[in-house]
C-alpha cells in the first residue's frame, strides 16, 4: 500500500513538473569592434587607470534598448547584451586603448595600482532610435582626472550616430558596434592628447 501511495505521489509530482512554464531562450550579444591602430606609435611616460563606466536606469542593465520615440524606451524581447552595458562598454574602451598602443602602463582603477591619470566615463546613451532612423546612438561623457590630487583637468562629451540597416535586434547590435568603434578611438586619442599636455606643462608629478 505504501509503495502504491509513493508511486501515486511521484507521478503527481512529475505531472506537475510538465505544466510549469518554460523560460524563453535569451540570445546574448556582444559588440564586435573593428579598430585601427593609432597613426602615432610613440609611447607616453605616464600611467593611466580606466574606471568602470557608470550608467543609470535601463542603461545599467544588459537589456538592448530601442526608442520608438524620444520619450519612450523599450527593450528587445529574448535578447540581451552578454553583460550589463557599462561593463560591456568598459571592456570595449580598454580594447580601444590597447589598440591605440601609446600608453604602456594601462590598468583598470579596480586594480589599485599607482597611476598619474584616471579616466572616468558616464554612458548616457546606448540604444537604437527609430524616430528619423533607425539609427544607433552612443553618447559618452569622459572626465580626465590628475592623480594623486584628484583634480579634474579635462572633460568632453562624445557622440556617434550610425544608421542601422533595419529595426531587428541584429541590426541594432551591428549599428551599435559601429557606433562604439567610431566613438571609443576618439576617447582614447583625446585622453592621450589631454594627459600629455598636462604632463608636459608640469601639472602632474610622477609618484
Amino acid at each position: 500500500m505504501k509503495r502504491v501511495l509513493w508511486m501515486t505521489v511521484l507521478l503527481a509530482w512529475l505531472s506537475a513538473c510538465t505544466v510549469l512554464p518554460v523560460r524563453p531562450t535569451v540570445a546574448l550579444y556582444a559588440p564586435v569592434l573593428e579598430l585601427a591602430p593609432a597613426s602615432v606609435s610613440a609611447s607616453v611616460p605616464w600611467r593611466l587607470a580606466l574606471a568602470r563606466p557608470i550608467a543609470s536606469g535601463p542603461l545599467a542593465t544588459p537589456r538592448i534598448l530601442v526608442r520608438p520615440s524620444p520619450d519612450e524606451i523599450e527593450i528587445y524581447p529574448r535578447a540581451e547584451w552578454s553583460e550589463p552595458a557599462p561593463g560591456l562598454v568598459g571592456n570595449a574602451l580598454m580594447q580601444a586603448f590597447e589598440v591605440n598602443g601609446r600608453i604602456g602602463s594601462l590598468e583598470r582603477s579596480s586594480a589599485g595600482l599607482d597611476h598619474d591619470f584616471e579616466l572616468t566615463t558616464e554612458l548616457r546613451d546606448f540604444q537604437l532610435e527609430l524616430a528619423g532612423g533607425p539609427v544607433a546612438v552612443v553618447r559618452i561623457k569622459a572626465n580626465l582626472i590628475a592623480q594623486p590630487r584628484g583634480v579634474l583637468v579635462a572633460s568632453r562629451l562624445f557622440e556617434a550616430r550610425i544608421p542601422a540597416a533595419g529595426q531587428q535586434v541584429t541590426d541594432a547590435v551591428a549599428a551599435l558596434s559601429d557606433a562604439l568603434a567610431q566613438t571609443l578611438p576618439q576617447v582614447a586619442d583625446w585622453t592621450v592628447a589631454e594627459a600629455q599636455a598636462q604632463w608636459r606643462a608640469g601639472d602632474v608629478t610622477a609618484q
